[in-house]
């Protein structure tokens, strides 16, 4: 009864979402054990009494990066633990109640789930769900012992794990939503406040009204509140820092110095040549060379690039309207400096093609398990279907080899000719929309159908290109003018803005860093390192030091230490700062409500009187539509009276109640009861908080 009751008394949340992964694949653990292999202890927190090894926690979090991709070691510690203990209340919740979930039920639910459901690889002809198309998927996965099959099959059971477990979860809170009922004097009592209509008039002083700045906030009162409102305020365990960057970057003279050599690469240059006439050989520019490949091999920071580039990815605007030789620049792109030579203008044809692919042996799929004579009589079997009229994404998802297509009932998308490898290319751009066909490749048989044609204009490029990098002066000058800010402000730990700032230094601020955090305002390269120092033990307040990273270097000092608990004043006063100083104006606002009649009090704080004319709070004016105190208010007043301290969200409010009609009782409040049972059922949040609280959750280590 005393969960039951916690249940009641917490507001609604949302519906605890338990995220379900079908096809992901699954990768090899790399680094995530590194991260967690210097802690000695044998738990990372306990659950009611029960300990979660760390082995265990550290299994589920590289099982959770590998699902996920690149997720931050912080973040995937985080929502580990959360879902570690969540599991361990409801099993111990479950098991306690008695209740059991069969196979069938879990079945029941996969084959419910619109993943599933709507999956076109478990549609029939018909275009309805076929559940022996599924059951067939199930026992070839689970019979297939290649590597990638391996992989799919772990896939399928932890998806079914996952929706067993939410099938379980669904059944506790039904069962205890169940036996939560609301009498029927509660429901007649809710029907009746929802219901009732009323009609009068209010006048709104705004919390605007006084200015923020004459309001005084102080951290004592910031610290009482927190105090009082702890379940409020936890937190994890993060750091705030300041730090000034130094990126690593070409200076304007280093820039100038690369455009002057790319700009020289134009012209005609004269070499000593022992063996030339006058010992001087002419060499060609790019202007002029006769051989542009051999050119951009010697001179080009980048390869040739043989394809054609179209209007959204040109340049300069202005090179469609150039004629074929047309040389241009130096211009700068992309860190690059570049000169340009128009050497092809055509209109390229595209193609949108789907396949199928049907490996065999010879190729060089590890997995085929065909012949080639099988594999082109399976593919001519399958072309014969599909002129027959068989479902092209249908059988793609059902027999294709690749399956980075087959996912997508065989589309390939938009591709350009000269994309493909040539046999498949020479068949697509030698027939017309809605072929099909079969082409042997070194990857297998492909059946091909081509679903649409265009063509559009586009230019070949001949480019050579010069990075623009820091020479080594720079380098040396960006890690002196580091490393010297690093040194005086370890030395003077307390000075480092002073220090900054006489340097003509910006300084830059994160807070509420957590560990591993990849991402740091300002600093584009990865900066974990940075975040996983300012959680070492033996690194406190004010501490300092130059981070050598990838395109920068980074001189950061901890200025914030926030524990795991209740968050400090400094982490919390963005959050209850605004509640106080709305509770502090609401006190001073109230005085100018404490007397005369509505009308008096518009005029001498020059606002509006304004009406309710037969509201409730489901039908409120729309006004109140966001702050329904007022309604509240008038459904609880007597007739001709005026209430004077209605706090809301926007203001303080006088109400006053003209008229009250109370709705006709009903012959039964079945529908409101069933209706407020819903609420609670359908916000499983509510309960698992409740069942939370209620448990003994050891405080969470590593």
């Amino acid at each position: 009864m005393a969960i039951l009751s916690k249940i009641r008394d917490r507001s609604l949340f949302l519906i605890l979402i338990i995220g379900l992964a079908l096809f992901a694949f699954v990768a090899s653990p790399d680094t995530i054990m590194k991260f967690f292999s210097s802690n000695k202890a044998n738990s990372v927190g306990s659950v009611n009494g029960e300990h979660i090894s760390i082995e265990e926690f550290n299994a589920q979090v590289t099982q959770y990066k590998n699902r996920y991709g690149n997720v931050e070691d912080d973040k995937a510690v985080k929502y580990v633990w959360e879902e570690m203990v969540s599991d361990k209340i409801f099993n111990d919740q479950f098991e306690k109640s008695g209740m059991v979930v069969g196979e069938k039920d879990v079945w029941n639910a996969i084959i419910s789930d619109p993943s599933i459901s709507s999956s076109p690889m478990f549609t029939n002809d018909s275009g309805l769900f076929d559940e022996e198309l599924l059951k067939s998927y199930i026992a070839e996965l689970k019979d297939d012992d290649t590597n990638e099959g391996k992989r799919k099959w772990a896939n399928w059971m932890a998806f079914d794990n996952d929706v067993a477990k939410n099938v379980r979860r669904i059944a506790y809170f039904n069962a205890v939503a169940a036996g939560m009922g609301y009498t029927v004097e509660e429901a007649k009592e809710r029907y009746n406040e929802e219901n009732t209509r009323v009609t009068g008039e209010y006048v709104l002083l705004p919390f605007s009204k006084i200015p923020d700045s004459t309001v005084n906030v102080s951290d004592k009162e910031i610290e009482k509140y927190i105090n009082a409102h702890q379940d409020r305020f936890k937190t994890y365990a993060t750091r705030d820092i300041r730090y000034v960057n130094f990126p690593i970057s070409a200076s304007q003279e280093d820039r100038m110095k690369v455009k002057e050599q790319v700009a020289a690469l134009l012209k005609d240059k004269e070499e000593y040549d022992k063996d030339a006439e006058n010992n001087v050989r002419i060499v060609k520019g790019f202007a002029t060379t006769d051989n542009l490949s051999a050119f951009i091999s010697e001179y080009s920071d980048l390869p040739e690039n043989p394809n054609f580039i179209f209007k959204s990815k040109q340049p300069k605007d202005s090179i469609f309207e150039m004629e074929v030789g047309s040389v241009f620049g130096p211009y700068e792109e992309q860190n690059y400096y570049k000169l340009s030579k128009i050497t092809e203008k055509k209109d390229v044809p595209e193609a949108q093609a789907s396949h199928i692919l049907i490996s065999f042996k010879e190729t060089n799929n590890p997995n085929a398990t065909l012949t080639k004579e099988e594999a082109k009589a399976k593919a001519e079997s399958i072309l014969a279907k599909l002129k027959g009229g068989a479902n092209f994404a249908l059988e793609a998802q059902t027999n294709s080899e690749d399956p980075g297509s087959a996912s997508r009932g065989g589309s390939l998308g938009w591709f350009m000719e000269g994309r493909m490898v040539p046999a498949f290319n020479d068949w697509v751009f030698s027939h017309k929309k809605g072929a099909m066909g079969i082409v042997e490749s070194q990857f297998g048989y492909h059946i091909i159908k081509i679903d649409d044609t265009r063509s559009k204009p586009g230019i070949k490029l001949a480019t050579v290109a010069r990075l623009i990098e820091p020479s080594d002066k720079t380098l040396n000058d960006i890690f002196i003018e580091a490393e010297s800010f690093a040194s005086a402000a370890k030395k003077s730990p307390k000075e480092f803005e002073k220090i900054a700032e006489e340097r003509g230094l910006k300084i830059l601020t994160t807070d509420n860093l957590s560990r591993g955090a990849a991402n740091i305002k300002g600093v584009k390269s990865p900066a974990s390192q940075i975040s996983y120092w300012t959680f070492d033990r033996n690194v406190g307040l004010n501490d300092t030091r130059r981070f050598d990273l990838e395109k920068s270097y980074v001189v950061a000092q901890v200025t914030g230490i926030q524990e795991e608990g209740t968050m400090s004043v400094k982490h919390a006063e963005s959050q209850v700062k605004p509640i106080l100083m709305k509770e502090k104006k609401a006190v001073l606002l109230l005085d100018k409500l404490a007397k005369g009649s509505l009308t008096e009090i518009a005029n001498n704080e020059k606002v509006r009187v304004m009406t309710v004319n037969n509201a409730t709070l489901l039908d409120p004016p729309s006004g109140l539509r966001y702050d329904k105190s007022v309604i509240a208010a008038m459904t609880q007043m007597q007739d001709g009276t005026i209430l004077r301290n209605v706090v809301g969200k926007s203001g303080v409010y006088a109400v006053q109640l003209n008229s009250k009609i109370e709705p006709a009782a009903l012959s039964s409040y079945e529908t409101t009861r069933y209706q407020m049972q819903q609420q609670v059922k359908n916000n499983d949040m509510t309960i698992y908080n409740a069942l939370k609280d209620a448990s003994d959750v050891g405080e969470f280590k590593l």
